[in-house]
Formats: C-alpha cells, sequence, structure tokens
C-alpha cells in the first residue's frame, strides 16, 4: 500500500522477494527493519536507506507525502556509520 515492501511499486505482493535495489547496486545489506507502513536496512558499510509511508522514513517529508517504494539512502547520516537499525 505505501511502497514499503521495496519492490518500485505501491502493490501487494502474496510471496516474499529480494528487493532488487541492493543487488543491481552492489550493496550488502547486514540487518533489515520492518514495520507496518515502513522498512529500514542498514549496508556493510553503514549507510540506513527507508522506504515506505513518507512519514516515518527520516527522509525530511510531510504526513501525505513522499511515500517511497524503493530504497533511499537517508542523506542526513551520509557522514554516520550507523552499527543498527530497529
Amino acid at each position: 500500500r505505501r511502497g514499503q515492501l521495496g519492490h518500485g511499486t505501491f502493490t501487494s505482493k502474496q510471496f516474499p522477494h529480494r528487493v532488487k535495489v541492493f543487488k543491481e547496486s552492489g550493496l550488502r545489506v547486514r540487518q533489515v527493519a520492518c514495520a507496518s507502513y515502513a522498512s529500514a536496512a542498514l549496508t556493510f558499510d553503514g549507510k540506513v536507506y527507508t522506504w515506505g509511508m513518507g512519514e516515518t522514513l527520516g527522509q525530511g517529508v510531510y504526513v501525505g507525502d513522499g511515500d517511497c517504494s524503493k530504497p533511499t539512502l537517508i542523506s542526513s547520516l551520509i557522514t554516520h556509520r550507523m552499527c543498527q537499525v530497529s
């Protein structure tokens, strides 16, 4: 519904699928955290990517704006090496 699966669409899937963006870009994911309307991934290089409902992503968007169906790097954390998402 809100893009929280990370497949580039806003439609539901019947079965789990790999999020292709990470494989296609050569990013290796260390950890994933999923909630009802948003998801986050931590890569081995300490970067955090989020996708799903805009107001929960840490991307500086407001209620009703910015739903994202593909993992997006949180630019405000780019100078930090994160070690966990939850």
